[in-house]
């Protein structure tokens, strides 16, 4: 089969494709997707399908080729960590790649396949209106499923041998992130960790002492400030709703203001 192909149409569809399984990806794993970072990552994913243009691969070349890329696209979006998350973000990368592959295949439109890269012959127009569309109804569905709750939160806390039980508000203008490992942050009021920051001179000494710190950078209302933050030991959160706890990957942000309970991104409730 005949079909031109061009380089503008490639390259946008396969980029807002794959800003699309990122965040398909970051919802199966629960793991945030910084906006920019997507972007940067579904970039490199659009710049892999120039292989359309090379001579056709093996099958297992072409297979590899899509691994290494999901490899470099979820380290771009999500930040390299351990060995174990790396692989696995990849994997479910990999995997909802495969799933959108075979669904586009489904529909009959004229395309062409080569080297693991399939091209739709799609009109820019179509192109842009179609995901001006599905944009809009993406923004619709998540104001609809990113209510919060309503109830009390209880974040459960595992600091070396201090265990915490503290309420917690979740915070629907908070999106604060270590933007190294993508890690949401929770922020606790030094005076509810008191029991573990005895012994230390302040909470960024007792911060330094645990796996992971660093100084985090936060903007409020007041400016800008530092704050130490570090890996707890583990850490659950559940509500009134749902009394089961749910495990949480996130870092602890100790900071000296007044409060007697801890600030809860809401894109982790």
């Amino acid at each position: 089969m005949n079909m031109t192909v061009y380089l503008d149409v490639l390259l946008l569809s396969n980029l807002w494709m794959d800003y699309a399984m990122l965040q398909t990806a970051a919802h199966l794993t629960h793991t945030p997707l910084r906006c920019l970072r997507g972007i940067l990552a579904a970039m490199l994913g659009a710049v892999s399908t120039l292989a359309i243009f090379l001579p056709a691969m093996h099958p297992v070349l072409s297979v590899l080729l899509r691994l290494v890329t999901a490899v470099m696209m979820s380290a771009a979006a999500f930040g390299l960590q351990d060995l174990r998350r790396l692989c696995m973000r990849a994997a479910v990368l990999f995997g909802v790649s495969a799933l959108f592959s075979g669904i586009i295949g489904a529909v009959s439109l004229p395309q062409i396949a080569n080297n693991a890269v399939v091209y739709t012959d799609l009109s820019l127009t179509v192109l842009l209106l179609g995901s001006g569309a599905a944009a809009a109804c993406a923004a619709i569905w998540n104001r609809i499923r990113n209510r919060i709750p309503r109830g009390a939160y209880r974040l459960n806390l595992e600091i070396g041998d201090c265990r915490f039980s503290v309420p917690a508000l979740a915070d629907t203008g908070s999106s604060l992130c270590d933007v190294f490992t993508g890690r949401p942050v929770i922020v606790c009021p030094a005076e509810i960790l008191c029991g573990w920051l005895t012994g230390f001179a302040d909470s960024a000494s007792a911060a330094q002492s645990r796996k992971g710190f660093r100084m985090l950078p936060v903007h409020t209302v007041a400016g800008m400030r530092l704050l130490p933050a570090f890996l707890p030991d583990s850490a659950a959160i559940a509500d009134e709703s749902h009394p089961q706890e749910r495990p949480l990957d996130v870092l602890i942000a100790v900071t000296d203001a007044e409060g007697d309970r801890a600030i809860v991104p809401a894109e982790i409730l």
